[in-house]
């Protein structure tokens, strides 16, 4: 006996009387699903981030946008965001790093507000910035990185740096 047309049928009535439900929307369940996006994706026209502007989104042909280019000319992934390097030397509390504790997998990174997050050892990286943008001496920066707010970069201004800022405890 085949149960597959029963099933269907079952699935789709369902769906038919879930669909009022659906046209309505969920205004505030939709502004916290974008909140996934907004580290990578603006709402504002021709600013450009991580991902292309989701302006004027509707009706428009994917891969239409002009592809932003970083300094240097590099495109795909790595070129993808607006060109513009911020300014680390001019940090707000939540993005200015005070101290990084790592135990086994995970970091803990605790920033001048006095928040902690913690991050699995793979989602942190660190990097430098020598540059008159790059951030202060002792004062590393922590940018989010990666759509779902699960991994950052933090910038230190040298790479002697790291080792004076990330300690070993459990």
């Amino acid at each position: 006996m085949n149960r597959f047309p029963s099933a269907a049928i079952a699935a789709f009535a369902m769906a038919m009387t879930l669909s009022p439900a659906w046209a309505d929307g969920d205004p505030v369940r939709g502004q916290r699903a974008f909140g996934a996006c907004a580290a990578c994706h603006s709402l504002e026209p021709d600013r450009n981030m991580t991902g292309p502007s989701l302006s004027g989104l509707w009706n428009r042909k994917a891969g239409r946008l002009p592809r932003a280019q970083q300094p240097g000319g590099m495109g795909g992934m790595m070129g993808m965001g607006s060109g513009t390097v911020p300014n680390l030397n001019k940090l707000d509390p939540e993005d200015r790093v005070r101290t990084i504790a790592r135990c086994r997998d995970t970091y803990r990174v605790t920033t001048a507000d006095g928040k902690t997050r913690d991050f699995w050892e793979r989602n942190l990286r660190f990097k430098t910035d020598s540059s008159n943008d790059g951030p202060e001496k002792g004062a590393p920066a922590i940018v989010p990185a990666g759509m779902m707010g699960d991994r950052a970069d933090v910038i230190l201004a040298g790479p002697e740096e790291i080792s004076q800022l990330v300690r070993n405890e459990c």
